[in-house]
């Protein structure tokens, strides 16, 4: 499960960490007929690659000046994960002498892939949902290319900061506290319109990303409408006025272009 950290789009979703289990998740669940999803538990050596490229992240974070609490990540509560996680709140970059250690420590010490069943049934359920919704998608990748992939490749971790996308791949790491809110419908459509949007759109107009977390939420709730939440407590956006357009997802790279235009 190969990962380019540089187009991994981190997704920071609010208000989305509540327990909602069906009573039936260990019951075994048949995938055969998913048509655009795979869905999978990690090896030892993929969920530990995640956990490297999480690590990573927090860096780029604390070098940024990003503040983010550590009860937001999550690693596993070994000494060796708590001096790395010290070394690099401080300031510190890990070697690659550390990362590799780390590596065997994780896969030889901690990884355990019972504890990811539960998490796989609750999200397979849930694909099969989405699975009869991407046929919705496809009159936007007729119009503008809109990215759909042969396949979503939808994978499991347990540790890190939270769920991303590799656009390029068509792969989503569901971090596991959102594999058990109760929105995890719209946090699955929120992952397949980021992929969706990154080409023609996101990198295109090399759009930040607050701005594209915006885009992404107002397509979404334009297309398949509520998220589970409401953004009438958040803040405003100046991007806000295209999707007041009746017809704005039709032609939504002309409308996000003319903004930019007439904006800069």
């Amino acid at each position: 499960m190969k990962k380019k950290p540089y187009l991994l789009i981190i997704c920071v979703i609010i208000g989305l960490f509540y327990v909602s289990c069906p009573s039936n998740v260990d019951e075994p669940i048949d995938l055969a007929n998913l048509r655009h999803f795979t869905v999978s538990i990690p090896t030892a050596e993929e969920e530990a690659e995640q956990i490297i490229i999480s690590l990573r992240w927090v860096q780029n974070f604390v070098r940024q000046g990003i503040i983010h609490p550590p009860s937001s990540y999550r690693f596993p509560n070994t000494p060796l994960f708590y001096e790395a996680m010290n070394k690099i709140q401080a300031g510190g970059t890990l070697t690659i002498a550390e990362e590799n250690q780390i590596r065997e420590h994780f896969i030889n010490d901690v990884f355990n892939a019972q504890n990811y069943q539960r998490y796989f049934n609750i999200l397979a359920r849930t694909i099969q949902r989405t699975d009869r919704r991407i046929d919705s998608l496809r009159r936007f990748e007729s119009a503008w290319n809109f990215h759909i992939p042969s396949k979503y490749h939808v994978f499991i971790t347990l540790w890190g900061i939270g769920s991303y996308v590799d656009p390029e791949a068509g792969m989503i790491t569901m971090f596991s506290a959102h594999i058990t809110s109760p929105n995890l419908l719209y946090i699955i459509d929120h992952e397949i319109i980021h992929i969706g949007l990154y080409e023609p759109i996101i990198r295109r107009f090399n759009i930040p990303h607050w701005t594209n977390e915006r885009i992404t939420d107002l397509f979404q709730i334009k297309h398949f409408g509520p998220i589970g939440r409401s953004l009438q407590q958040e803040p405003e956006y100046p991007i806000d006025i295209i999707f007041e357009q009746p017809d704005v997802l039709d032609y939504l790279p002309q409308r996000v272009e003319e903004f930019l235009r007439n904006h800069r």
